[in-house]
């Protein structure tokens, strides 16, 4: 039986942190010359404002796929970083 991935596409998410909970993926960023493999345990910072393409692969036999998780930074409204001193 071929194993299965499970893709995962991200746009525009320049600063997002994809953190890799459990097996391995691939992040293929637009712009960039490779691909990057990564483990549990690793986190990958999106560089760039375009696609970015993150490949799931199987963990075992059962199928189960490699868990990650994407964060993205909070950018506060221009009249509350004003506010804040953060202009």
């Amino acid at each position: 039986m071929p194993e299965r991935h499970r893709l995962v596409t991200l746009v525009q998410a320049q600063g997002a942190r994809i953190r890799i909970l459990a097996g391995r993926v691939w992040v293929a960023e637009e712009g960039l010359p490779n691909e990057r493999s990564l483990e549990a345990g690793a986190e990958y910072v999106v560089e760039g404002n375009g696609r970015v393409v993150v490949e799931q692969a199987p963990v075992d036999r059962r199928g189960e796929m490699a868990e990650i998780a994407i964060s993205y930074p909070c950018k506060l409204p221009a009249t509350w970083q004003r506010a804040l001193g953060q202009s």
